[in-house]
């Protein structure tokens, strides 16, 4: 126990204290840099976990709702800035809800990366619907949802 007059010498900071803090070992030793996460939004966190290898997105996105007719159009791309249109890449939309039996239908990608699929929309005006949109290739998937509003 230090006496009142004499400074005490200080130790290290507990690992798990060290942890929250950012800190470990003495006090003037170098902190490594680790890089800095992207930020990644609630709504689109599932995505964000889709494999680095694969990248799946709508083009002409827009609000879908029961009943209608539809040209859907799921763009499928490789690498860290999904750039490179994969193609053959196994796309497979699941039209689901609560009020009527599921739709499915599957296709391939072009040499653009392009899958199409017209797409008639359960009209229902109770309960809820999806439309759930996965692609494969190399041993790789990428998957998105979107909301079917009742119509």
């Amino acid at each position: 126990r230090p006496s009142p007059g004499r400074q005490s010498k200080r130790l290290p900071p507990p690992p798990a204290e060290a942890a929250r803090s950012g800190r470990s070992g003495p006090l003037n030793a170098p902190t490594p840099r680790r890089p800095t996460p992207r930020p990644v939004p609630e709504f689109a966190y599932g995505e964000a976990l889709a494999s680095e290898a694969l990248r799946l997105s709508l083009i002409d996105e827009k609000t879908y709702r029961g009943g209608e007719h539809l040209i859907l159009r799921a763009h499928v791309a490789q690498g860290t800035e999904a750039v490179e249109p994969v193609t053959g890449a196994e796309v497979i939309v699941k039209i689901l809800g609560s009020t009527f039996r599921p739709l499915i239908l599957q296709t391939q990608t072009g040499a653009d990366g392009i899958a199409t699929f017209s797409i008639q929309l359960p009209h229902f005006r109770s309960g809820r619907a999806a439309i759930l949109i996965r692609a494969t290739s190399g041993g790789h998937e990428a998957e998105l949802r979107r909301i079917i509003q009742q119509g």
